[in-house]
C-alpha cells in the first residue's frame, strides 16, 4: 500500500512571496510553472492553529469510523454540527478532506480522509 503524505511547509514570507513572484512572472510571460505541492505557511504557530487537536482528531475519526455525513461524523465527535462543518471545509480547502457524493437534494456528502500521513517541512 503506498502511503500518501500531505505536506506543510513553513518558510519565512518574503520566500513564500519570491516563489509568488516567480509563478506570477512565469504565467505573465505564458511560460509553464510547475507547482511545488503542499500548503504553506508562515510560522509553526500557524500550522498549530489551522492543524489543532479536535481537527487531527476529526481526521482521524473519518478515516477510522467513515462516517457517511457531517452530521454523524459530529455525532461520532460529541461536538456542536456547526463548528464540524466549519472544520470540514476548512481541511477541505486545504486539501486533508474531500466531500464526496450528491450536493443537491437531502443525500448527505461523505467526508473521506485524502492523505495516510501529514508531513512538515520547515525551512532554516
Amino acid at each position: 500500500m503506498r502511503v500518501r503524505r500531505f505536506i506543510v511547509k513553513i518558510k519565512p514570507i518574503d520566500e513564500a512571496l519570491g516563489e509568488f513572484k516567480e509563478a506570477y512572472l512565469s504565467a505573465a510571460k505564458g511560460r509553464p510553472y510547475a507547482y511545488r505541492g503542499g500548503v504553506y505557511f508562515t510560522s509553526l504557530n500557524a500550522v498549530r492553529n489551522v492543524l489543532t487537536d479536535q481537527r487531527m482528531l476529526l481526521l482521524h475519526t473519518v478515516r477510522e469510523k467513515r462516517p457517511r455525513s457531517i452530521y454523524e461524523l459530529a455525532k461520532l465527535l460529541g461536538r456542536n454540527i456547526k463548528n464540524v462543518h466549519g472544520d470540514v471545509h476548512l481541511l477541505e480547502e486545504l486539501g486533508l478532506l474531500t466531500l464526496v457524493g450528491r450536493s443537491k437534494g437531502r443525500r448527505a456528502r461523505q467526508p473521506k480522509v485524502t492523505c495516510d500521513s501529514i508531513e512538515v517541512s520547515i525551512a532554516v
